[in-house]
């Protein structure tokens, strides 16, 4: 196994070994500003090296070897099960998230998976037996003679059956185990954690015949004899993954996002308690034509909804990918006017009916807050701020190594737990 490098989103291309630092940039997994910085998340396999990207603003200082393992494992589980998921969303104003090797990413986990859940592909076969096996009634009546009994009720001597078994000794067979043989060696450790697939019967398993052309004629010809639900989609995940290596580069492979904002807003959404649809309740904007005729327009969209019907309290919060550690690397004046506006709309919607208190909060990745809130304030007037008109924003930072742990793990906190070590 190859040694784990581990990189920060965001972090200035410079501080990456040269090779490494040429092969991104070619890769285009850089921004396009004179800043030069890395713009992904994920799994960067360059010269055999495991070179991960985790997202911006994490730290690793004092993690074991065992803890980066498992955070390597859990990245790439997370950006997987993101991909998936976010693949058949409808986000009609988000734009594109650079998705990179995401198909190929998932293909290698389900084959992974399957293997582990149901072992090496088997063909059923079934044998015609006498007097042994399942009764084939229609088949021994037809064939043979009744003789009567005692009481007069036919016995037949001689039963046909059936008899079913796999055979784990096929040319299809082989072409699954050399591939499980060749993902596990390289991608074993996203589903076990760095733990090796050590099964003895691949080990014992012969290498296939013949070419790739070859080894795919045998499984599209598999492919149509089969009828079983697991197999079929082994089969066609098989084809799929011999097709992806034609022509590829063995030493090289990327999977992950350009693009993280987006897998920061859903991780989020997925593991706080209370979120709550409100959408279809805010109002939208209409375009009113000069016949008097109004057209709908495009409305808001809140990132997260919280719901607190024990504490009275409505929270609308908004997950900003950003550094936040200065006015200059956090949200600007079209962010803080479309949260102030959310907290207006829900307000109206909301808490004057049911009389919730409101709370309005950014959530950036981060260890050490830089920013408590974002107030608005007279310049007329010095110092006074103009909460009773516009509700302060409250600036979170949670540590994204943390919402990476309890998104692969599928757990749910507390707002207030958020930001707890």
């Amino acid at each position: 196994m190859s040694e784990f490098y581990f990189y920060n989103d965001r972090m200035a291309v410079t501080a990456l070994p040269e090779n490494l630092r040429t092969y991104i940039t070619s890769a285009g997994l850089v921004t396009n500003d004179s800043e030069q910085r890395v713009s992904f998340c994920g799994l960067v396999i360059h010269e055999h090296n495991l070179n991960i990207f985790l997202p911006r603003s994490s730290t690793m200082t004092g993690a074991t070897l065992g803890r980066k393992q498992q955070l390597a494992s859990r990245l790439m589980q997370t950006i997987d099960r993101y991909g998936r998921s976010s693949s058949t969303a409808i986000k009609t104003t988000d734009e594109g998230e650079g998705r990179q090797g995401l198909t190929q990413l998932g293909l290698i986990i389900s084959l992974l998976d399957d293997y582990r859940n149901n072992g090496l592909y088997s063909r059923r076969q079934t044998l015609n037996t006498t007097n042994s096996g399942r009764i084939d009634w229609p088949k021994t009546i037809n064939k043979n003679l009744p003789y009567p009994d005692h009481n007069n009720n036919p016995v037949y001597l001689n039963l046909h059956g059936r008899h079913s078994r796999y055979l784990s000794n096929t040319e299809v067979s082989r072409i699954h185990a050399a591939i499980i043989r060749q993902t596990a060696k390289k991608y074993g450790w996203i589903i076990n954690e760095y733990v090796p697939l050590l099964e003895a019967e691949l080990n014992n398993v012969p290498q296939p015949a013949g070419n790739q052309k070859y080894q795919l004629a045998l499984l599209r010809q598999e492919l149509s004899l089969t009828y079983s639900e697991r197999d079929i989609l082994l089969l066609r995940q098989l084809i799929k993954y011999l097709e992806a290596q034609h022509g590829s580069n063995p030493s090289h492979f990327i999977a992950g996002l350009t693009r993280f904002h987006h897998a920061w807003e859903y991780m989020l959404g997925q593991v706080l308690h209370g979120i709550i649809n409100i959408n279809s309740q805010l109002p939208i904007p209409v375009y009113i034509h000069e016949d008097g005729h109004v057209e709908n327009a495009a409305g808001m969209r809140t990132d997260i909804v919280l719901k607190d019907p024990e504490n009275k309290c409505l929270t609308v919060i908004d997950a900003k990918y950003y550094t936040a550690t200065n006015v200059g690397n956090s949200p600007g004046w079209g962010d803080i006017v479309k949260q102030l506006f959310y907290a207006k709309a829900l307000e109206n919607v909301c808490s004057k009916k049911e009389k919730y208190q409101m709370k309005n909060i950014f959530i950036f990745p981060g260890h050490k807050p830089a920013f408590r809130q974002i107030r608005m304030r007279s310049r007329q007037e010095g110092l006074s701020y103009l909460d009773d008109q516009f509700l302060p924003i409250t600036c979170l930072y949670a540590c994204p190594l943390k919402i990476i742990d309890l998104f692969s793990t599928r757990q749910k906190i507390l707002l207030s737990e958020l930001t707890n070590p």
